[in-house]
Parts: structure tokens; sequence; C-alpha cells
């Protein structure tokens, strides 16, 4: 499901015109409805107890906008644009030549080939693999990204590491990042957006769990902090993990007093 909810409105965005974003978009929502189907029956989801009161056709229509709300909330609305702008203008100044040019060559032919997508089935590959982008070329994205994080440029970097969320959706090393940069601009949803996706990656992921804590509390959200606290003990308790965890942990603790 993730292959068509988290790539939506990045490809919207890399469509680059409001025509395009509209045919993106009613495509997609075909290509999501599709695809529910196929999953409440690959699944057998309409034999959940739940739902046995209703007609077949209303459990089929709960079950599809109960998992579309469900995507609904890993959904990253991020502006790409800025992104684009700044690889193309700023690159650079952090790249050398040559990776440079490979990457404004891949990323100036990023509308042919979307272009070419089927957005009606379900994708077989990654979107940066569908797109031709290499993965040295996610590399040199990931270094402006970083450099801007380090400069204090926080919008471009979170916008930067938008980019390489959607090119590259199933990575949760870089969904843990947009959710640290988020953090650094008090965007406490958007991150938790991003650590909750993380975590659905990849659910032994201790600092996005320590970091979630500190979003559920900044949101004033007590008992999901607490929740994450406790699974972010039991990481700890059973993994080999930086001493700063407990400290960062201990901390938000102390908040809860």
């Amino acid at each position: 499901m993730d292959d068509f909810t988290s790539q939506k409105k990045g490809i919207n965005s890399l469509k680059g015109s409001n025509e395009g974003s509209l045919m993106a978009k009613d495509k997609f929502e075909l290509a999501e409805d599709q695809f529910l189907d196929f999953l409440i029956d690959k699944e057998g989801l309409l034999g959940d107890p739940k739902n046995n009161l209703l007609p077949p056709a209303q459990q089929r229509k709960k079950l599809k906008k109960d998992l579309h709300e469900s995507a609904k909330q890993l959904d990253l609305d991020i502006d790409l644009a800025p992104a684009l702008q700044i690889l193309r203008d700023e690159g650079a100044t952090y790249l050398d030549e040559e990776k440079y040019r490979e990457m404004i060559d891949q990323l100036n032919k990023i509308p042919i080939y979307l272009d070419q997508l089927n957005l009606t089935e379900v994708p077989k590959v990654s979107l940066c693999t569908s797109l031709h982008i290499f993965e040295s070329t996610l590399d040199s994205i990931n270094k402006v990204a970083v450099a801007k994080y380090d400069e204090g440029n926080f919008e471009a970097s979170y916008s930067i590491f938008g980019l390489l969320a959607t090119l590259d959706h199933e990575n949760e090393e870089l969904l843990y990042r947009l959710g640290i940069t988020a953090t650094q601009m008090e965007k406490w949803v958007e991150a938790l957006k991003s650590f909750t996706y993380a975590l659905y990656l990849n659910s032994d992921l201790i600092g996005a769990r320590v970091f979630s804590a500190q979003c559920f509390l900044k949101l004033e959200k007590v008992e999901d902090a607490k929740e994450e606290i406790k699974e972010a003990r039991r990481l700890i308790e059973v993994t080999s993990t930086d001493p700063i965890w407990k400290e960062l942990l201990a901390s938000i603790e102390s908040s809860l007093k």
C-alpha cells in the first residue's frame, strides 16, 4: 500500500505543473483503489468478525475507507520544488563536477520517466529505479541535505530529505533524518509522521522511538509519549545501544514528572 500512498504527493510535486498534478492524482486514486481491493482479497480481510454484520459490498467499502485513512496518516506532505531548485543552483558548491553533472542530468530527465510510469499497476520497483536515479545520485543528494543541515538551513535540508524519502520511500534512515530535521523546525506533527513511517519499516529504531516520545510530549499527548518511552526502554534492554539514548530518554521522562 505504501508504494501508492507515500509517493502520491511527491510525484505530483515532481510533475511541476497543475495539469500534470491533477492527471497524476486521478491515476493514483485509481491505482490506490485497485490496490486496496487486491490487499483486502489477498489478506482475507472481509472475514474480520468486526465487519460480519455488514453486507459484503459495505464491508469492502468500509475496509477500503479504513485502510485509506490509515495510509493518509503516514502521508508526507512536503513541497519538493525548493529541493530541486537548491540542488540545481547550489549543488556544485558541495559536489565535485562529475557528481554534480550526473545528478543534474538525472534530475532533468525525471519528467520524461514520470510520463512513462504505469500508475494503474502495483509498482514492482522503487520510484528511484523507475526514474533511473542511480545510487550515486542519491548519495550526492544526501550529501547536500546533510550539508544544509550542518549549516543550520533546516528548511532546505527538510525539503531535500523529503525528496530523498520520496525517491527511496522504503529507506527508514532517510525518513528518520527527515524527522530529525523537522524537530529542528519544531514541526512536531510532520516529524511524528516521519518517525511513524520509519518505525513502520523498522520497529527497532530506538532513535525514532525516543524522538517520537518527544514529539508526543510537545503535542501534549502524554499517554502516547509514555507508550513510546516504554517501547524504547524495552529496545534498550535487549540491544547493545549507545548510552546517549538512555540519557535522552531519562531527560524526556523527567519532563513527565
